[in-house]
């Protein structure tokens, strides 16, 4: 069955722990942005998730439980639950074992806004875990915040987020709004790929399987092929060898979120361990043979918003073995 990507918000907050919404309210933004769904993740609390999971099934919303260790140490995003686990016992020693519970047990966790700002003016912004395998997590939000792309952490973020790709981390990209209230503003959101129906087992294991893009709101159609026919999914892995890449670039949803605005793709960025290639689109299509070496290869779009220069879109990598 084909793959189709569908826009997700997965970092949100209500008035359980700091957020200015209700969950009734967050809800009924989400719909109102034209998403599919979201996960609430407030603050080492779940109190507000049989609330969001009612307002989301009266919005039509996939809705994914779930909750945001917050520590001394980084911020971590746990979806799919909160898994029993008392946040305080969540520290550098200790951090892995429970993400590899989390996993064994259906949830995927992950490190929020990893390069915000930290110590000493805003201890627990960054990530100073000091991991060095993350085989036990399975997302990285290398976007946050409005204009993401424009943010200077999301910049070191991303650039970080590759630099664990080519010491062979795998791990899908992802967005947060880290949404406490209010509205308006260029955001984005995580796409997540899923066959059939979207629900919260789906996007759950689009997350783990790497099948996920950020985006402005522009949307990806990209396809690994090789010279037997064969066709890769974004996420997925590939023999090191000859391809061919095309891709397709479709506007954002007309009433979706930062409908409006007017949105120029210019070029794709492929990156791998060995440096970059930028490629122009030609009427949003792009076909390109290439030689895929081991480690990954990333895609990235850039272009304009509004007259604006803007990275519009980043995609987990394809992993070449």
């Amino acid at each position: 069955m084909a793959i189709d990507f569908y826009p997700f918000e997965l970092h949100a907050h209500t008035r359980h722990s700091d957020g200015r919404f209700a969950p009734q309210e967050l809800a009924a933004n989400v719909a109102s942005e034209k998403l599919t769904g979201f996960a609430l993740t407030d603050h080492n609390t779940a109190t507000g998730v049989p609330y969001a999971q009612e307002a989301a099934d009266d919005c039509g919303l996939v809705f994914i439980p779930g909750i945001e260790w917050t520590t001394f140490y980084g911020h971590i995003t746990v979806l799919g639950g909160d898994f029993g686990i008392d946040w305080r016992r969540i520290c550098p020693s200790t951090v892995q074992k429970e993400a590899a519970f989390v996993k064994q047990n259906g949830g995927c966790v992950g490190i929020a806004h990893p390069c915000r700002i930290g110590y000493p003016i805003c201890t627990g912004g960054s990530d100073e875990w000091g991991i060095e395998d993350y085989k036990d997590f399975t997302h990285y939000e290398i976007w946050s915040y409005a204009d993401p792309s424009a943010e200077p952490t999301n910049v070191r973020a991303e650039a970080r987020y590759r630099a664990l790709a080519a010491q062979g981390s795998k791990l899908a990209c992802v967005y947060g709004r880290d949404w406490h209230g209010g509205s308006g503003g260029l955001y984005a959101s995580t796409f997540l790929g899923m066959d059939g129906k979207p629900d919260s087992r789906k996007a759950l294991e689009a997350i783990r399987r790497g099948r996920s893009y950020v985006s402005l709101g522009i949307r990806l159609n990209a396809t690994l092929s090789d010279g037997t026919g064969k066709k890769y999914c974004i996420g997925e892995e590939a023999e090191a060898g000859e391809y061919t890449l095309t891709i397709s670039i479709e506007p954002p949803a007309e009433k979706g979120f930062n409908s409006g605005r007017l949105f120029e793709p210019q070029k794709v960025y492929v990156y791998t361990p060995q440096g970059q290639s930028i490629c122009p689109l030609e009427k949003n299509q792009l076909e390109l043979s290439l030689k895929a070496q081991k480690g990954f290869m990333q895609l990235a779009v850039d272009g304009r918003v509004d007259g604006l220069p803007r990275r519009l879109l980043i995609a987990t990598p394809y992993y070449i073995q």
